[in-house]
């Protein structure tokens, strides 16, 4: 792989396609779902274009692109709490929740699965920069986003 994957950050709650055309990406967005196939909801792709993924907080939207496979974003406003008991792997024991649970979710997106699959199953590395997820090892840093915390894994 040549390159590690872009992003964009931008204020406000923009659209996908919004998000698309600020970073002046090609192709035609479509949403479409893994698990039933339909095109009314799901993961945003773009035909003709790199892989993209797409996260917003109510005060940021982020966009993250690569053409050499499947990426994940996620972005939540800092100092949001997610229950532990619904975010770590019986053998992790992280400090800070709310950053498990933004990789995790950057780690589902680049699946393709999103939250169809229990976060708990999701074992991250204690070193940052990796997850390791069912036998698939995975790349995940973090984004610096003010006010914000955010990742992003491919």
């Amino acid at each position: 792989m040549t390159e590690d994957p872009s992003t964009l950050v931008v204020d406000g709650h923009l659209s996908a396609e919004a998000l698309v055309n600020a970073a002046a990406l090609p192709g035609v967005l479509v949403h479409r779902c893994g698990h039933c196939g339909s095109t009314e909801h799901g993961q945003p792709v773009l035909v003709g274009g790199p892989f993209v993924s797409i996260a917003r907080s109510s005060m940021v939207s982020v966009i993250a692109w690569w053409a050499e496979g499947p990426v994940g974003v996620d972005v939540e406003i800092a100092g949001a709490t997610p229950p532990p008991e619904l975010t770590l792997h019986p053998a992790e024991e992280f400090g800070d929740v709310l950053a498990v649970w933004v990789r995790k979710e950057a780690v589902l997106k680049a699946l393709g699965t999103g939250l169809r699959t229990d976060p708990r199953t999701i074992r991250l590395s204690a070193q940052h920069g990796a997850a390791t997820v069912t036998g698939t090892d995975l790349q995940v840093h973090e984004l610096h986003v003010p006010g914000h915390v955010a990742a992003l894994s491919w």
